[in-house]
C-alpha cells in the first residue's frame, strides 16, 4: 500500500519532479474554485483535486459541482465539471487503512443534492465510506449523529487500536461548539463528543466594545505522541486555544490557551511524513474594537449588540511555523502570503460579488507533496484565495532583507477608509472595510534615482486614522539584529519589534510591543540618511544610530517564540513633514 505522498510521486514525470525540487519560497500555482475549507483531496492514483461549487468558479457552470485537478504534484491544474451527481467527490483519506470517507450533513428538509442516498433522511450527519476515492459511485452510508455538523478537514487513523478520528463543529442558539468524532469499527458507528466551550469574551482594553463571539470553532487535530492528541481551535480571544487528550480522544482537557496569536481566524495543524509538525494560521491582531457611540456612521443591531464586530481588520496576512519536537518549540513564523488586494481603494467591489464580501488570506487546507514540499490552499474570494507550494526548510532561514525594488509587495502599508461596517449592497460587510494606500514609495530625497518609503501624517477626513505605518516580517528569533535606513523629520517615527502582525495604523502597538522606541530630533540627526540598528536578546535590547548607542533597555514582555516583526509608524498627533525609510535587514544571531 502506497502512502499518499508516494501516490502523488508515482504519477509525476522526472521533469515535474525536477521542477518541484526547485521550489523553495512560496510559489502560487492556482486559484481554488471555492474558499478552502473542505475542498482539497487526493485520488487513489495520486491526482490532487480541489472541489467547489460552479457559482464560485467564475465560469458559466452555476449549479454544478466543479473541481481543479493536478496530475503533476500541484504544478499545473485543469478545470473540470463533475459528470455525475452519483460521484462521491471531495472526501477524506484514512492513511493506513485505505479508506475514503465523505461527511455530509442534512438539516431539517434540506438534503445534499449530490448524494441521492441521503434523500430519505430529514436531518443528521452521515459518513459515506468507500475504497474508491472521489470518483466512486459505490459507497456505504452510515449515520453519525443527529446534529448538523460541518468543516471536516482531517481524518486520523490509529492502527494500534484501529480507531478513526476526526473533528468538526456544530452551531446552536448559544453559538459554536467544537466536537470530536471517533469510530472503532472502520466508520460504521461513531461516538460524538461535544467539547467544552470558552466563556464569552468580555470587553478587554484596548477594545471598547464586544468582539464577535466565537466560543470554539474550526478545530484542527494532530497526534502528538502515542495516545496524546492535540486540538487547536478558533476563538474571539487574542490567542488560539487548545484541548489535549491522553487516551486517543476518549476524554479531553478543558480549553486552555496556546502561545499562538490569532483572533477569529482558522488554524491548521499538519503532521509531515518526516515527523515534523506544520502549523498554518494568521499570526495577527485586529484593531481595537470601537464602541457604538464613537463610531461616526450608523450601525446595525448586530454591531450594537456585539453579535458581529464593528472593526474586523486582521485577515490580510497568513503564516507558517514548524516544529521538530512535537510542538515543544516552533520556528519560522513567516508570512506565507499577504492579501494581494490589501491596498485596494475599492476593496468591497473587488473580486466576485456572488462570493460575498469576505476577502482574506485566512482558512487553510494542506497536502504533503514529494521531496518534502507542501501544497497549501488558503483565502476567501477569488480575488484573494490561492494555492501555493513551498519547502518547509524555507521557514528555517535566518535572515531577510527588503530593498523595495519590487515595490511594497512584501510589506503591509494599507490604511482604512471610514466605512459602513454593517449590511451593504445586500451582503454583510464582515471583514471588508474599504481601504487605500498608506505610505507610498517616493523618490529618494538624495536624488539618486532610488525610491524610499515615505511615512507622514495625512489630514484626510475620509481616513479612519491619520497615522501611516509599515509592517515587515522576518524569521522569528530570540536573539537577532534588525537594521534599516531612516531619513527623519523633526516629528520622527515610532519603531516597534513584535512577535505578531499589527495593523500598520494601530497606535496601540507602542504600548504592547516587547520593544518600542521613538526616533526623532532629540536622539538622531534629521534631514539626512542614518543607519538604525536594533540588537536584541532574551531580556534586553539596544539601539544605535550611526553606530552611536542611544538606548539600552529591558524587553517589556517575553515572546515565547521570538520576535518576527518590524513595525514603523508616523508619529501622531504631530503633523509635519514626513520621514523616509528603506533597506530593511534582519538576521538571527
Amino acid at each position: 500500500m502506497f502512502t499518499q505522498v508516494e501516490q502523488i510521486q508515482n504519477r509525476m514525470s522526472p521533469e515535474a519532479l525536477d521542477q518541484l525540487s526547485r521550489i523553495f519560497a512560496p510559489r502560487e500555482v492556482a486559484v481554488p474554485v471555492q474558499d478552502p475549507m473542505e475542498g482539497l483531496c487526493v485520488t487513489p492514483d495520486g491526482e490532487i483535486r480541489f472541489y467547489g461549487e460552479g457559482k464560485f468558479a467564475n465560469r458559466q457552470v452555476d449549479g454544478k459541482r466543479v473541481y481543479l485537478s493536478s496530475g503533476d504534484g500541484g504544478l499545473n491544474w485543469s478545470f473540470h465539471e463533475v459528470d455525475s451527481d452519483l460521484r462521491l467527490g471531495r472526501c477524506l483519506y484514512a492513511e493506513g487503512c485505505d479508506l475514503y470517507i465523505k461527511f455530509v450533513s442534512v438539516e431539517d428538509t434540506e438534503t445534499d443534492r449530490h448524494i441521492p442516498a441521503l434523500q430519505q433522511y430529514a436531518k443528521g450527519t452521515f459518513a459515506l465510506l468507500s475504497n474508491g476515492g472521489p470518483d466512486s459511485t459505490e459507497y456505504s452510508v452510515y449515520k453519525v449523529n443527529d446534529n448538523h455538523m460541518h468543516i471536516f478537514r482531517q481524518l486520523l487513523y490509529f492502527p494500534e487500536i484501529h480507531r478513526l478520528l476526526t473533528v468538526s463543529q456544530f452551531d446552536d442558539m448559544d453559538g459554536d461548539t467544537s466536537a470530536v468524532l471517533y469510530s472503532d469499527d472502520f466508520g460504521k458507528t461513531w461516538t460524538t463528543l461535544a467539547l467544552p466551550r470558552l466563556p464569552k469574551r468580555e470587553i478587554t482594553p484596548p477594545d471598547k466594545w464586544i468582539r464577535w463571539q466565537n466560543y470554539s470553532c474550526e478545530p484542527t487535530v494532530v497526534q502528538l505522541d502515542g495516545a496524546k492528541l492535540q486540538i487547536v481551535f478558533r476563538t474571539s480571544y487574542n490567542f488560539h486555544y487548545q484541548y489535549v487528550s491522553e487516551d486517543y480522544g476518549e476524554t479531553w482537557s478543558k480549553p486552555f490557551p496556546t502561545d499562538f496569536h490569532g483572533t477569529l481566524t482558522m488554524p491548521l495543524l499538519k503532521r509531515l511524513s518526516n515527523g515534523n509538525l506544520l502549523f498554518l494560521w494568521c499570526n495577527t491582531q485586529p484593531l481595537p474594537e470601537l464602541s457604538p457611540e464613537e463610531y461616526p456612521l450608523p450601525l446595525s443591531n448586530w454591531e450594537k449588540e456585539g453579535i458581529h464586530e464593528i472593526v474586523f481588520t486582521n485577515r490580510d496576512a497568513n503564516h507558517a511555523a514548524i516544529s521538530d519536537d512535537n510542538g515543544k518549540t516552533w520556528h519560522g513564523f513567516r508570512e506565507m502570503a499577504l492579501n494581494p488586494i490589501r491596498n485596494h481603494a475599492d476593496f468591497r467591489s473587488a473580486g466576485q460579488k456572488q462570493e460575498g464580501l469576505d476577502k482574506s488570506v485566512h482558512q487553510f487546507e494542506c497536502v504533503e507533496l514529494p521531496l518534502g514540499k507542501v501544497l497549501v490552499a488558503y483565502g476567501q474570494n477569488s480575488a484573494c484565495r490561492r494555492i501555493i507550494i513551498f519547502d518547509p526548510a524555507w521557514l528555517l532561514e535566518n535572515e531577510r532583507r527588503e530593498d523595495f525594488l519590487t515595490g511594497t509587495t512584501n510589506v503591509s502599508t494599507h490604511t482604512y477608509l471610514t466605512s459602513v461596517p454593517g449590511v451593504i449592497r445586500g451582503y454583510h460587510a464582515h471583514c471588508s472595510w474599504n481601504r487605500t494606500d498608506g505610505p507610498v514609495l517616493m523618490p529618494d530625497p538624495d536624488g539618486n534615482y532610488r525610491e524610499a518609503l515615505y511615512l507622514t501624517r495625512v489630514n484626510d477626513p475620509r481616513l479612519f486614522s491619520q497615522a501611516q505605518g509599515v509592517v515587515w516580517n522576518f524569521p522569528a528569533t530570540h536573539s537577532g539584529t534588525v537594521t534599516f535606513m531612516a531619513h527623519l523629520s523633526a516629528a520622527g517615527l515610532t519603531v516597534c519589534l513584535t512577535d505578531h502582525w499589527y495593523n500598520p495604523i494601530d497606535t496601540e502597538v507602542m504600548s504592547e510591543a516587547p520593544i518600542s522606541f521613538v526616533l526623532d530630533e532629540t536622539c538622531a540627526e534629521t534631514g539626512t540618511w542614518i543607519p538604525i540598528t536594533v540588537f536584541f536578546q532574551p531580556g534586553n535590547y539596544s539601539v544605535t544610530v550611526n553606530t552611536k548607542p542611544i538606548i539600552r533597555s529591558s524587553i517589556i514582555s517575553a515572546s515565547v517564540y521570538g520576535l518576527s516583526y518590524l513595525h514603523i509608524q508616523s508619529r501622531e498627533p504631530i503633523p509635519g513633514t514626513g520621514s523616509y525609510v528603506r533597506d530593511f535587514y534582519a538576521f538571527n544571531r
